[in-house]
């Protein structure tokens, strides 16, 4: 078992020390579990030693590990196998000899020459063989299956008998037989067609191949890569000798040399003796005029007995197909073989005849209606022969009945000198009777307008009840008389005319109007009505009721009367017998106005408990008070509601009017109240000062302030300010209708804010260095990064300087009443060591001042040495310090910059160039150059003087002696004007040069912006 070991007994060794220990090892893990021969197994496994025992020792010596081999039977198969074990890990040491340290080993086993296939597993030892330190120590690893070799024999035979005599056709495979021993899956690549071909039959021990091979031994060379499912091997014998020939087909013979149009051909040949063929070859069989060239290939059917794929030598046989249009006259044929490998023509056949008679004259189309006479087929010529239209020859000439529509097909064909001729083909078409057309049978009431009759169909011809032709026309149906009428109708829509369609009309009496037994009574406006008062007025049958005299909707259920508008309502009903409607009946229903509801001054009534109880009033005529507020009885008098006790009654009142008709009834509400509570409101409110004020808030209805700030009393409540620390007192009763609660009493208590915390700002720190705590002066500090405090509040601030700039904090305190302080302002200003950039012109004349620019980074104030040893202290950025230069002294640079971060960058090497003037010309001679504006930003305009008749050529030269813009001009010795657009110019120094053609220059210093 793996990872596992039994105690089969206990070495005990005696260390230098006098300690007992024991030796044991415990295999963890082998791969591969499958293993072919001469290969090897990694084993991994535990061990206890004293961490020695893996150091390479001779075999023979002492401590060194070995490993033994056993079957599935535990039976020692080899023994004191060598083991190219190693460490794993940190190695654990003890004294020689002393076995406590736990360590894991692991190395290679190779698999021995002599070790038989089958399933083993390992046991590790170490010591010599006849010395084994850990005897009954040693646990057995996980099992592992030694694969056999596996082999493959080539043979030409298979155990079904199945033989391949080596015989081939140029490009046919050959079939070799494989024998094959091992686990499948096979894998195995050969030779085939001058390349390497899978092997597609990889489960099959026996097997055929087919490779193409161009003659000799199909042998173990021609085979590569094969192993089975575990293990490669070279063991491949065997062999099949392959012959390959060129295929040639002999003179084919004919079996006669005259045929008709339509007869099989029948072509005998063979094959220059035996031998596979390519696969596909395809034999066809070509037509040939008797001069030998191809006119066609005919349709080919092999008649030959042998395998498709092979040639025993024996004769062959091809079946061709005269066509049918072939013309008349001497052909010949030959076979074609055909493949990928070749194309191989047999020699052309003796001459054959083609005959054909013509075809015989006939009518070859018929038409008749069913049930129309019978069709006997006509057709002049000899020796007639009829077909059906299956092609069954007829004894007789055909008769076509025509019971059944349909199709018919017949073919007639007249036989000639024993020849048949082409087929003529006659068709007989029986056409079915035109389908009866639809009709429906029809009712109209009496007097309806039923119009014309309609059927569907085509063609249509009506008849009267008495088969009285009325023409194509429908006739149009009187419904004047009530009683029955028939029609018929045909239809015609493929030239047979269908039988005749019974239709009948139905014409039927109209009923009386509904009997109107009375007309309802009159009510008065609001009564509530069912729709019973119009279905009681009349008598009839399936009703029908209208809002109109005629025309408009009808309902199957009578309306109910509404009541809500006084006047008189008129409706209409009819009734329905047989599906014909009568005239209507006119109902009229009469409904009488109520008057106003009463009208009251107080409503609801309160009244507080035990308060004098009053007689309810209301504003009406002939007034009728009830305790309900739909029917009961009403009494004259007015209720006077008891107040004993607190509840809350609904009454109600009527008037009456002149016709008797009461009005809508009006309720009055009477509410007896018991004295409210007093509101519920806390006795005792405190606030911050400075929080927002707020209204209070009291819990009841009809709440009544009074106190500090409110004269007398005010429905609204009381907005105590806290803007200073103070204290309101306010009392507050509810009111219900005349009973008022007693007051309840709040002290709202405005507790002072605390001083706001003290702070030094700003504070300024320098990027990169150490984070700090933001500190202020006070307790329990909350800090914010908001003017306005709506961000969480921190107790504590850790800022971290790494990036410049200005960073503002908000710091309040709270005092222990949980009062917060207004918030004082922190800003914490980073800074960046102080670095310089000079910047100037770059070229100058000789004796003029140039102003050099010293451009700073970081924050002022900045302590500047300059390259003369003055200090300057300044804010100002750039700062500009103006120099006149000299071809000697034109190199300029800062010895020093600080701020109050230390000393910083003090920047680069500025270099001006400095241009000394020709001053050896006479003024006549030289050119006079003037430019403005300078420096510029768009464009520049240049005045210049020049001796007259003289060339100058006008350019301007970048720093780098790059010209960005010429000009060639004639001087006249007066002053000139040129302008010069500079806008796509880079910023920087220029130089203006007027060159004459004596060579002698002006030069003119420009700044570009």
């Amino acid at each position: 078992m793996n990872n596992s070991y039994r105690l089969l007994g206990l070495l005990l060794l005696v260390t230098q020390t006098g300690v007992l220990a024991q030796l044991a090892t415990r295999p963890a893990a082998i791969s591969p579990t499958n293993v072919c021969p001469k290969q090897s197994i990694t084993l991994t496994a535990d061990v206890t030693d004293d961490g020695r025992l893996g150091i390479r020792e001779s075999p023979t010596g002492g401590g060194k590990y070995w490993v033994s081999f056993y079957n599935t039977a535990n039976q020692l198969v080899l023994d004191f196998q060598p083991y190219n074990e190693e460490y794993v890990g940190t190695v654990i040491t003890r004294p020689a000899g002393t076995y406590t340290a736990n360590n894991r080993i692991t190395g290679t086993v190779p698999i021995p020459d002599n070790l038989p296939p089958g399933t083993y597993y390992c046991r590790i030892f170490a010591g010599e063989q006849n010395a084994r330190l850990n005897p009954n120590n040693a646990a057995n690893s996980g099992n592992f299956t030694l694969r056999a070799t596996p082999t493959m024999t080539i043979t030409d035979r298979d155990n079904a008998g199945n033989v391949f005599d080596g015989n081939v056709f140029t490009g046919a495979s050959a079939s070799v037989h494989l024998i094959i021993t091992g686990e499948a899956p096979f894998t195995f690549d050969y030779f085939s067609n001058s390349q390497w071909v899978g092997n597609p039959n990889k489960n099959d021990s026996r097997q055929w191949i087919y490779p193409i091979i161009t003659g000799g031994l199909f042998n173990q060379f021609s085979i590569r890569g094969f192993r089975d499912n575990y293990c490669s091997s070279s063991t491949v014998s065997g062999a099949v000798n392959v012959t390959e020939k060129a295929l040639s087909l002999t003179n084919p013979s004919l079996n006669t040399n005259g045929i008709c149009p339509g007869n099989p051909l029948i072509i005998n040949y063979n094959t220059n003796g035996s031998g596979s063929f390519p696969n596909p070859t395809d034999f066809k069989v070509q037509l040939l005029n008797t001069d030998g060239s191809v006119l066609r290939e005919l349709a080919a059917q092999s008649r030959s007995s042998d395998p498709a794929g092979y040639a025993d030598g024996n004769p062959r046989q091809l079946t061709a197909s005269i066509p049918g249009d072939l013309p008349l006259g001497a052909y010949r044929v030959r076979v074609v073989a055909t493949s990928s490998a070749f194309t191989v023509n047999s020699p052309n056949s003796d001459v054959f005849t083609v005959t054909r008679a013509d075809a015989p004259s006939a009518r070859t189309a018929y038409s008749v209606c069913q049930n129309g006479p019978a069709q006997t087929l006509s057709a002049e010529g000899q020796n007639l022969r009829w077909y059906n239209n299956a092609g069954q020859l007829q004894n007789n000439t055909p008769t076509q009945g025509t019971d059944t529509p349909g199709v018919f097909t017949y073919y007639v064909a007249q036989v000639v000198n024993g020849c048949e001729s082409g087929r003529v083909e006659i068709k007989v078409t029986v056409n079915g009777k035109s389908s009866l057309p639809g009709v429906t049978n029809r009712e109209f009431c009496q007097n309806e307008n039923a119009g014309q009759l309609s059927a569907s169909g085509q063609n249509l011809t009506w008849f009267d009840g008495n088969g009285q032709n009325l023409g194509g026309t429908a006739p149009t149906i009187s419904t004047s008389q009530v009683g029955s009428q028939t029609f018929r109708v045909s239809q015609d829509n493929n030239g047979c005319r269908s039988d005749q369609a019974t239709l009948t009309v139905r014409v039927k009496a109209l009923p009386l109007a509904p009997a109107l037994l009375s007309q309802p009574a009159a009510v008065c406006q609001f009564l509530s009505l069912s729709n019973s008062v119009l279905t009681n007025a009349v008598s009839g049958q399936n009703l029908r009721w209208y809002a109109a005299e005629q025309g408009g909707n009808s309902n199957n259920v009578a309306p109910t009367p509404g009541t809500s508008t006084p006047g008189t309502q008129t409706y209409f009903v009819s009734q329905t017998v047989d599906g014909c409607e009568g005239l209507r009946t006119r109902i009229e229903q009469v409904v009488n106005p109520a008057p106003d509801r009463p009208t009251t001054a107080t409503n609801p009534v309160l009244y507080c408990v035990n308060d004098s109880p009053r007689a309810l009033s209301a504003v009406g005529t002939g007034l009728r008070w009830y305790s309900q507020p739909a029917g009961g009885a009403s009494v004259s008098e007015p209720p006077t509601p008891a107040t004993t006790q607190a509840r809350t009654t609904a009454y109600y009142v009527a008037q009456t009017g002149a016709n008797g008709c009461e009005s809508q009834r009006l309720q009055i509400d009477v509410t007896v109240l018991t004295q409210p509570n007093a509101p519920g409101i806390a006795a005792s409110q405190f606030v911050c000062q400075n929080t927002p004020a707020v209204a209070l808030r009291a819990t009841g209805s009809g709440l009544l302030w009074s106190g500090s700030g409110i004269t007398g009393s005010s429905e609204t409540a009381p907005v105590p300010p806290t803007s200073t620390s103070a204290a309101f007192v306010y009392q507050v009763v509810q009111r219900v209708g005349s009973c008022t609660s007693p007051p309840a009493s709040t002290t709202f208590t405005v507790r002072p804010a605390p001083a706001v915390p003290a702070v030094e700002s700003p504070l300024k720190l320098c990027s990169s260095t150490a984070a700090r705590d933001l500190t202020a002066s006070g307790q329990n500090l909350r800090w914010y990064t908001t003017p306005d405090r709506t961000d969480p509040s921190t107790s504590r601030v850790t800022f971290n300087p790494t990036s410049s700039g200005s960073f503002r904090y908000y710091v309040t305190q709270t005092d222990g009443n949980g009062c917060e302080s207004q918030s004082s302002q922190l800003e914490v200003r980073v800074s960046v060591q102080a670095s310089a950039r000079l910047t100037g012109d770059s070229i100058v004349n000789l004796y003029d001042s140039t102003a050099i620019r010293i451009r700073m980074t970081g924050d002022p104030p900045f302590s500047l040495t300059l390259w003369n040893g003055q200090t300057v202290v300044t804010s100002d950025n750039p700062y500009v310090k103006w120099e006149k230069p000299t071809p000697t002294a034109n190199t300029y640079q800062l010895r020093g910059i600080a701020n109050d971060c230390g000393a910083g960058n003090a920047g680069n090497v500025y270099r001006i160039i400095v241009l000394t003037p020709l001053a050896t010309e006479p003024t006549s001679a030289l050119v006079v150059l003037r430019a403005y504006p300078n420096p510029a930003t768009d464009r520049i305009t240049l005045e210049w003087t020049a001796p007259a008749r003289e060339s100058v050529t006008l350019d301007i030269v970048s720093i780098t002696g790059q010209s960005v813009w010429k000009a060639v001009r004639r001087g006249s010795g007066q002053m000139q004007t040129e302008t010069i657009p500079v806008v796509n110019y880079a910023p920087g120094g220029y130089m203006l040069r007027a060159k004459l053609t004596t060579g002698k220059a002006g030069w003119l210093r420009l700044i570009k912006q």
